[in-house]
């Protein structure tokens, strides 16, 4: 329920001095009553939401306070999910990238079907589709979700020196997110655009960058939740947006038709939501800007099969382990209007989980290839995400 618990006693301490305050003044007295400073988090949470309806909710509202006031807290908590869980299906979308950012990538295959080097100059362009699940269930103040991808990907990347490439890509995410319980959920469209580099400095030894950034829209953003023996929605829309930028290096040893490249990276996001208030209702609540960041240490090792055949079916499969060093508590602002907000806290996500990823790849003469790709997170309590992408790539 945020930073710190708070008993029962005192929840029943702020119904009382609610309920004297709306006997007294009415509702509309009760909305300018201030919640004390000294009040915990979840006491102010609490307070907020006697707000949205002072006499409704102080006399028509069931005694089990405890009950009703975590109840709430949920439902607030629900909406600082949004950063955290778009910023989820951003980063194991960007798996796709890494095998452009090793020397694997100046590989080709000629229209003879010969394996060689691409030249300086060399382009190769790439496309694909891709469809993400991902799942999570409650735990402590964060609701259960279930979410749905759909991306479009489109990419290029140039060989500027016989041992370094540059490329840029552009995706669009088209995403649907529903909170468990029937509270609610949101849609989203992300529009990412990224550019990225890749050296080596030995034939075994590379060094590579990345960086993105790309405007976020959301729709259909809504709120529901029981109130007494009612049902409350309420719906609201907003935008953001989303960086990153990271930075990589890895080594490349070949053993017969297995190639093993061991890599590590730091890669610090950050998603912000735009302040939003909601339609007009009993309940209804402003929400302030929400911002999720995270900078993440990560160390994986890629194996990939190379048949002798450079145009035999070969498959690559890559473990990770990501660790978050950052460790301060989410901050959920609220209020009954913009200008009237408090704060509840929440707990961040697991700091350290592991991606596990697969690809095979067919490759087709003159340097094109297709390729089936697969990704899964693992180590998060309660979480589950996956992906599927077909992409096809050609050379010009």
């Amino acid at each position: 329920m945020g930073a710190q618990q708070t008993p029962c006693l005192d929840i029943a301490a702020i119904w009382s001095i609610a309920s004297r305050v709306a006997e007294i003044e009415g509702p509309e007295g009760l909305r300018a009553v201030p919640a004390p400073a000294e009040w915990s988090d979840a006491a102010i949470a609490y307070w907020l939401a006697a707000l949205g309806d002072g006499s409704r909710i102080l006399h028509d509202a069931p005694i089990d306070l405890c009950a009703m006031m975590i109840d709430k807290t949920l439902d607030l908590a629900a909406d600082a999910t949004l950063g955290g869980a778009l910023a989820q299906a951003l980063r194991q979308q960007a798996i796709g990238l890494e095998s452009r950012l090793n020397p694997t990538a100046f590989g080709r295959t000629d229209e003879d079907g010969k394996s060689g080097r691409r030249p300086v100059g060399h382009v190769e362009k790439f496309g694909s589709i891709e469809g993400g699940y991902y799942e999570a269930s409650a735990e402590q103040v964060r609701p259960g979700i279930t979410a749905f991808t759909e991306v479009i990907k489109a990419g290029s990347d140039i060989i500027v020196a016989p041992n370094a490439l540059v490329g840029a890509g552009v995706s669009l995410d088209h995403g649907q997110l529903e909170f468990a319980g029937d509270r609610g959920g949101f849609d989203s469209r992300l529009y990412i655009g990224a550019v990225y580099g890749m050296l080596a400095l030995t034939p075994g030894f590379y060094i590579n960058a990345s960086g993105a950034a790309g405007y976020i829209d959301l729709y259909d953003v809504e709120r529901s939740f029981a109130l007494g023996p009612a049902r409350e929605s309420y719906s609201a829309s907003s935008d953001g947006y989303y960086v990153s930028a990271r930075v990589g290096t890895g080594i490349l040893g070949r053993f017969g038709n297995w190639v093993v490249n061991p890599a590590a990276s730091i890669t610090h996001e950050r998603v912000k939501i735009n302040g939003f208030t909601e339609s007009i209702g009993a309940a209804s609540l402003a929400f302030g800007d929400q911002e999720f960041f995270v900078t993440r240490v990560s160390g994986s090792v890629t194996t990939t099969y190379v048949p002798d055949d450079p145009l035999a079916l070969r498959g690559s499969l890559r473990v990770s382990v990501e660790h978050d060093l950052e460790d301060t508590n989410l901050t959920i602002q609220l209020g009954p209007t913009a200008n009237n907000l408090g704060f509840v806290t929440a707990p961040r996500p697991d700091s350290t989980f592991g991606f596990l990823s697969g690809q095979l790849i067919k490759p087709l003469p003159g340097d094109a290839a297709f390729i089936v790709s697969g990704s899964g997170v693992f180590g998060l309590q309660g979480q589950q995400g996956y992906t599927g992408t077909l992409t096809y790539k050609m050379s010009f």
